[in-house]
């Protein structure tokens, strides 16, 4: 039998419309400062790489999970002086990988998970010069992941759920004529407060939580935008993130007839966005 799945997590359905409304209270809150210049709400969908792998302590291969899944992100810009910048972001991924593992006896085990991923960051940016080129940023965001491991013939589901929070350090470059503008940058990604919870409630286990702990990791990315008109424009982007996260803390459960060590190995995460959008325009 698939192991349940915790009831305070919520729907796919209800998570995108917790997503959506995060960020329009965002754009809400943002409106106050929007007073200096020109103004952009985005709105993109995006493919996503993922490779996420675990390996044991001796650094040999555990499992990994391989394929791509789909989303769509959503954004506000707001110049609010003349070298002063905000940004907010929000985006809401899922679909199924390809899982490549093994057991605990060491058997091999394939499979697919079913992935949900979503999280949002807030972002000042500060431009060195003038015209606006170069730029440096500082940034805090946050993230759920909703990792849902399927079963074949007696092997149950496993259903574990990652949170965990990031500060962002950025530099970068911005070059706009007008009617193109494209942008690159590189930041540096701290992560910290991260979590994952097991559900082997069905099992007689409960629900464990395992501290991560805080690791760093790193983004690249660059953007293409072109003003359509005035107050339109369509954009295409591409992001690199990876990060890692050390073996967990041990955690003793006990269930029916006896106990359990369980922990988190280390683990890898290599993620590749690709998106096409649409931009709006205002002062």
């Amino acid at each position: 039998m698939a192991s349940k799945k915790p009831n305070s997590l919520g729907s796919g359905k209800e998570t995108l419309a917790l997503s959506i409304r995060i960020i329009l209270s965002f754009y809400l809150l943002a409106q106050p400062l929007t007073v200096f210049g020109e103004q952009i709400l985005l709105l993109s969908g995006f493919k996503q790489g993922f490779d996420y792998t675990e390996y044991d302590t001796d650094g040999e291969f555990l499992n990994s999970e391989k394929g791509f899944i789909h989303g769509v992100q959503g954004g506000v810009y707001s110049e609010l002086s003349e070298h002063w910048e905000l940004r907010i972001d929000g985006q809401y991924a899922r679909g199924t990988v390809e899982y490549d593992g093994q057991l605990q006896n060491g058997t091999p085990f394939v499979s697919q998970t079913h992935e949900t991923v979503y999280g949002f960051n807030g972002r000042v940016r500060y431009y060195l010069f003038k015209p606006k080129k170069l730029w440096m940023e500082l940034g805090w965001g946050a993230d759920v992941w909703y990792r849902d491991i399927q079963g074949r013939g007696n092997i149950n589901d496993l259903y574990e759920v990652y949170r965990w929070r990031h500060g962002l350090a950025g530099i970068g470059v911005k070059l706009d004529d007008g009617v193109n503008q494209f942008e690159a940058g590189a930041r540096l990604q701290a992560n910290y407060n991260s979590t994952m919870v097991i559900d082997l409630s069905d099992l007689g286990y409960g629900k464990p939580k395992l501290d991560l702990g805080s690791r760093n990791g790193y983004q690249l990315d660059t953007a293409y935008l072109r003003k359509v008109n005035n107050w339109f424009g369509l954009r295409a982007y591409y992001q690199y993130r990876t990060w890692v996260w050390g073996k967990s803390n041990t955690e003793l459960v006990s269930g029916p007839g006896s106990n359990l060590l369980i922990y988190e190995p280390y683990s890898e995460s290599y993620m590749h966005f690709f998106g096409l959008g649409v931009s709006y325009f205002w002062d």
